[in-house]
């Protein structure tokens, strides 16, 4: 049976965390979301509100399995 770790993907906390910008946009929220890949997360749900180019607020669920 497989095991699994899970992260929240919430743009308030990332954005206080300095791993974003407040005004964040598309390009770089695909190489955010391109860094948990090559980490073994696979983002499970996403919702975001976009507002002109920049991302805006998001916040989600990743899961990646453990060991």
């Amino acid at each position: 049976m497989s095991k699994w770790e899970y992260k929240v993907i919430d743009s308030v906390i990332l954005k206080e965390k300095k791993i974003i910008s407040s005004t964040e946009s598309m390009e770089s929220f695909e190489i955010f979301l391109n860094k948990l890949g090559k980490e073994g997360w696979e983002i499970i749900d996403l919702e975001f509100e976009k507002i002109g180019n920049d991302v805006g607020s998001f916040y989600g669920l990743a899961k990646r399995k453990i060991g």
